[in-house]
């Protein structure tokens, strides 16, 4: 297994109560997204990622903003997903390659 993602994995959940929900949900984007591309070329599990990212994947509000930030990525191409696997896009990758703050 992954380690927890060197950002504190998901965003502080004590206090994502007090945010802003927008601004949660691309924090947790951002935290997933830089994790793809930090592991890659490795190729991340669904599970692996929500481990990494997320304190106690059991607890559901955590697991829900995971998944909805995973659902996030995919739906604007910077994901993909193959099954089980999380993969960051092509798009993303050379995004991060010409120095955009993607993660």
């Amino acid at each position: 297994m992954h380690p927890q993602c060197s950002s504190g994995g998901a965003s502080a959940p004590a206090s994502s109560v007090d945010r802003d929900p927008q601004k949660v949900y691309e924090s947790e984007q951002r935290g997933l997204l830089g994790l793809l591309l930090e592991e890659f070329p490795a190729i991340l599990t669904y599970r692996e990622a929500l481990t990494a990212q997320v304190e106690d994947p059991e607890n559901f509000g955590e697991a829900d903003r995971f998944r909805n930030a995973a659902r996030g990525l995919i739906a604007s191409g910077l994901a993909t997903r193959q099954g089980e696997l999380l993969i960051p896009s092509r798009a993303a990758r050379e995004m991060a390659v010409l120095g955009f703050d993607l993660g």
